[in-house]
């Protein structure tokens, strides 16, 4: 699978989606501190995960 992506050139879309991601990430933080970086990142995942146990939980009743 490695050689072929190389001969194409092509990138899976989940990869190119979370380089994206990790962009966006970074540009939302390049310019704070690392203190307050980390702890905007913490929170960012922080919220993420409550939104992704209430959609589970949600679900789960249903």
């Amino acid at each position: 699978m490695m050689n072929k992506l190389k001969e194409t050139r092509q990138v899976p879309q989940a990869q190119q989606e979370v380089w994206n991601l990790k962009q966006n990430l970074y540009e939302e933080i390049k310019n704070m501190n690392t203190t307050d970086g980390l702890n905007y990142l913490l929170e960012k995942g922080r919220k993420a995960a409550l939104r992704n146990n209430l959609h589970f939980q949600v679900n789960q009743r249903a």
